[in-house]
């Protein structure tokens, strides 16, 4: 995912309503060689779900190995139409590659992440020449691109994001206006000029290429007042309740974890996961990060100052809501496969670019790949 939680809309009195404090009490760190060199995440929950993250060519290098030793599951995110094939027919593979390579080497599960992505994908896709394509041609152009992305790494990409973020969002908007209360679907290319079967479709081309995969469409925001207030949570189901019923084949669903300390409740996600999985659909929380900002920043970030440093009360703020979420995951471990970071180390965060520029600490190893005190909470869960 590219920009979850994005230019929300009038959402300021919402918001105001949504903070509340944490508690319990943080795990004091074990800085003996042990907590660094020992077991993982991978063995903690190994039991549970698999534990892993987006990787970049960085983690990879880095003389920590922390992707070793904490991973079995990472997602290569290089996958995004405006990278992979910026310009028609022209392919860039080599970045997907050696992460794919290296995670074989591994002996780590791969997500792929995205095929589609309506409000990132180039706008030259939705074009022949200077006019709107028509839609038997889009059909053409959707199929040849997955075909060749996914046949590509048949049999090598376990999961695959196949559609990322098809739901409208009134508060939390990626395309180029706000969706209307009534929108059900994100309005975009795909969505204009094919409707609501382009999920279908995308899907079903997916199939074609790798009858093995497991496919999956990706979400955000399902969680809190705000995905009630705005009727996402409710038009997400019943897009993929759609898709269940003409039976498309659908896998799984990607919960997009970015959250902040103080939004949105961990336990929203109780009745999201146990709603899937009696859809016969597996859960897996795709993209976590915890931002130390609160969630009005996305609103109104000329109101919350930005951060010099990452402080005690952060850290401690951070470390329960983690806690917290992990809790959850267990508990809903049945219905959950996996647990996937949206990076390792805070320096790599996307959070310290988007939606401005200012430090975030949103993950559980500091610039070091030195594990924070959010990490000792999660393994002693």
């Amino acid at each position: 995912m590219k920009g979850s939680l994005t230019g929300p809309f009038g959402i300021l009195p919402f918001l105001l309503l949504l903070f509340s404090g944490c508690s319990g009490a943080a795990t004091p760190p074990d800085t003996g060689d042990a907590a660094r060199n020992g077991p993982g995440l991978k063995d903690r929950y190994r039991d549970h779900f698999l534990v892993g993250s987006m990787i970049q060519d960085g983690d990879i290098a880095h003389p920590s190995r922390a992707v070793q030793r904490h991973c079995s599951i990472v997602t290569v995110n290089h996958f995004y139409w405006n990278v992979v094939e910026p310009e028609p027919g022209t392919y860039d593979f080599g970045p997907a590659d050696r992460r794919v390579a290296y995670a074989e080497q591994q002996g780590m599960k791969i997500r792929g992440h995205p095929l589609l992505f309506g409000t990132w994908d180039p706008a030259w896709v939705f074009k022949d020449g200077q006019d709107q394509i028509s839609p038997e041609r889009l059909i053409r152009r959707m199929r040849d691109h997955i075909h060749r992305i996914v046949s590509r790494y048949k049999g090598r990409i376990h999961y695959w994001d196949v559609v990322n973020e098809p739901a409208a969002d009134i508060f939390f908007n990626l395309g180029s206006e706000p969706s209307p209360i009534t929108d059900v679907y994100k309005r975009h290319g795909w969505y204009n000029i094919l409707g609501e079967s382009y999920l279908e479709l995308a899907l079903r081309f997916a199939h074609e290429a790798d009858p093995e995969a497991k496919l999956y469409v990706n979400e955000n925001n399902l969680e809190g007042l705000l995905a009630d207030l705005s009727l996402k949570k409710r038009n997400f189901f019943a897009i993929i309740e759609t898709l269940l019923d003409r039976g498309a084949p659908l896998h799984g669903i990607g919960i997009q974890g970015h959250w902040a300390y103080d939004y949105p409740p961990a336990e929203d996600l109780v009745e999201i996961v146990e709603h899937f999985s009696s859809l016969g659909l597996d859960v897996q929380i795709t993209e976590m990060d915890m931002s130390t900002y609160t969630i009005a920043r996305w609103a109104v970030p000329a109101l919350v100052p930005v951060h010099e440093s990452y402080t005690p009360t952060m850290e401690r703020r951070q470390t329960e809501r983690y806690d917290e979420f992990f809790r959850v995951f267990q508990r809903c471990s049945p219905g959950i496969s996996a647990v996937v970071f949206w990076g390792l180390s805070d320096p790599t965060s996307w959070l310290n670019t988007y939606p401005d520029e200012r430090p975030d600490w949103p993950l559980l190893f500091d610039e070091h790949f030195e594990p924070k005190q959010a990490f000792y909470a999660v393994m002693d869960e």
